[in-house]
């Protein structure tokens, strides 16, 4: 597990650290990212924007953070295809804190430096490969679950990925149902792996996703091209 923490910890850097002696605004010493890490383990979230953080350097964190759960796609599909089963289990518990660690330095962060939705999206990458490594490694799984939830998420999620080219600045909220589906979502693969098959928590899981996607559809259907203030706000 050290090691597993250690390679995702990594990719962190790489991301987020230019230089270990950078001073510009938005760039990281080594020493200033480990201490705000343990910050945000430790839920001392008041310490992380402390004097040598400023916001530029909190979004550049969230956003390594989330392009590092993007990232960790590449090593866990290839444990899985050799069925490397405790080292998915572990990568993946390591990716997973990523989306907890974004959320907490985005929240402090200078607005994202492009309209593109970098953690939503890194949220539908993560749970279509969940899906695919849960194929891979839980006998049968796709064959019991796919009917009806992967139609209709597909259907939602197509309908949402083209609302951007339908309203040109819409930002999709992250509603507080989406993020708690999302991480009960997460606990899937972790808790199959140990416990075999469950299948009421599994239902469970895709009737509540499924229910989370809805409300997002609900709120592109209804949006007010005219008013993008108040749905910004939203």
């Amino acid at each position: 597990m050290p090691m597993i923490v250690a390679c995702v910890f990594m990719m962190n850097l790489l991301f987020a650290v230019q230089s270990e002696n950078a001073t510009a605004p938005g760039r990281l010493t080594l020493r200033a990212y480990v201490h705000c890490l343990i910050d945000a383990f430790s839920g001392n979230d008041a310490v992380i924007l402390a004097a040598t953080m400023d916001k530029e350097t909190a979004r550049t964190i969230a956003d390594s953070l989330t392009w590092a759960r993007v990232w960790s796609a590449l090593p866990i599909t290839v444990l899985a295809w050799y069925e490397l089963t405790w080292w998915v289990f572990g990568f993946y518990i390591a990716a997973a804190l990523t989306d907890l660690l974004d959320g907490m330095f985005a929240r402090r962060a200078a607005p994202p430096r492009t309209d593109t939705d970098l953690d939503g999206n890194a949220d539908v990458v993560f749970a279509i490969m969940t899906l695919v490594w849960l194929w891979m490694l839980v006998p049968g799984f796709l064959e019991k679950y796919w009917l009806p939830y992967l139609p209709i998420l597909v259907i939602i999620q197509v309908y949402l990925s083209i609302a951007p080219f339908r309203f040109p600045g819409i930002k999709v909220p992250h509603f507080q149902f989406g993020r708690v589906m999302m991480v009960a979502f997460c606990c899937m693969l972790p808790l199959l792996l140990l416990f075999g098959d469950l299948p009421w928590f599994v239902h469970g899981i895709f009737i509540l996703g499924t229910l989370s996607k809805l409300q997002l559809a609900h709120f592109v259907f209804n949006y007010d091209a005219t008013a993008p203030a108040e749905h910004d706000s939203a």
